[in-house]
Formats: C-alpha cells, sequence, structure tokens
C-alpha cells in the first residue's frame, strides 16, 4: 500500500521515540542507526531537545538559540563546534560538527555534539565577562572543565578518560568565532 503515511510513519516514529529518550533528565544518546543520514536526522531531534534541557538548566530560557548542524568545512580546522551571540537581543547561534564528519557510531557522535552543545553553552553563560587575547586559552580549559562536570552529572558516570580530555584539549579555542556584537 502506498499512501502519504507509509513512508513518513516510520520516520516519524523514530522521531516521536529519540524525543522521549531524549526529554528524560539523563538521557544518554540514543543507540540508533550508523547510517550518516539517519543519525543526522536523529542529530537534530535529539540536540534540540537536549538544548532545550540544558537552556533550562543554566538559567538560558531567555534566549533564543539555535542550532546548526554543520559540516567540517564550515567550521574553524580542528574545531568541534562554535558559538556566535547577540547580547542585546539575547540570541545566538551554535554549530555543531555534523555526524557525518565524525568516525565514530551514531551514539558517540550525538555524545560528543551534546558535549558540544553543553561547551558552547557555557561560553554563552560567561559571555558578559571581560575576555583578552591572553586569557582565551584559561578561558578554554575552565570551559572544558565545566561542561565535562555538566555532562558527568547529567549522566553519573566515572570521569572522562584522559583520551577524551586531549581531544578537546588539542583542539583551539572556539573564542575566535565569536562576532562583534557579542562583546
Amino acid at each position: 500500500m502506498h499512501g502519504p503515511f507509509t513512508t513518513r510513519f516510520p520516520v516519524f516514529l523514530i522521531a516521536l521515540f529519540v524525543f522521549f529518550i531524549a526529554a528524560s533528565s539523563n538521557a544518554e544518546p540514543p543507540a540508533l542507526s550508523t547510517d550518516g543520514r539517519i543519525c543526522g536526522a536523529q542529530a537534530a531531534t535529539y540536540l534540540d531537545a537536549r538544548l532545550a534541557i540544558w537552556q533550562q538548566r543554566m538559567n538560558l530560557a531567555d534566549w533564543k538559540i539555535s542550532l546548526v548542524v554543520s559540516h567540517a568545512s564550515d567550521l574553524k580546522p580542528k574545531t568541534l563546534g562554535n558559538v556566535h551571540w547577540d547580547t542585546k537581543n539575547k540570541t545566538a547561534v551554535i554549530r555543531v560538527l555534523d555526524p557525518a564528519d565524525y568516525r565514530v557510531a551514531c551514539r558517540d557522535a550525538l555524545s560528543d555534539m551534546e558535549m558540544t552543545v553543553v561547551h558552547e553553552l557555557v561560553h554563552l553563560e560567561l559571555s558578559s565577562l571581560p575576555r583578552s587575547q591572553a586569557s582565551r586559552h584559561d578561558e578554554e580549559l575552565a570551559v572544558n572543565r565545566i561542561a565535562e562536570a555538566l555532562i558527568r552529572l547529567d549522566r553519573q558516570g566515572p570521569p572522562a578518560s584522559p583520551s577524551a580530555n586531549n581531544l578537546r584539549a588539542g583542539a583551539p579555542a572556539d573564542s575566535g568565532d565569536i562576532t562583534a556584537s557579542s562583546r
């Protein structure tokens, strides 16, 4: 039978399933598809739900924050994401690396993408503090530690492995991606 619901119905069920999984308070990323296109659709649904939760937790609910899944070619080299904000209008755009550009399973990519979202939200939370070129490295280290602690508390797991810390510590600071309107 071919009708308007036959091709969309399974996608709707998957999206609904991902939404309910993501809405729980200590949600782990769903262990679903390894297909890059399906993982990309899962990423949008999962991250939108998690962004809403993290905005509430971090008292950023009065901000209008958009999430954009971006290919590596649209980000600065060796970065996993960035944030551009406008303090006056309380708007921000967070870009995260597309799961198709990860070389890990979909679940692991979604987990790291959520970490990137939290990392960028911490930058947004700290946006009112003075910044200088000299303080950027220290800020990035502090943001990494705060984001890791928040994620660990959310998932109630053991500390991140040293290799995960090295991955983020080795990435250049994304502070160069901040727009002029953010100061």
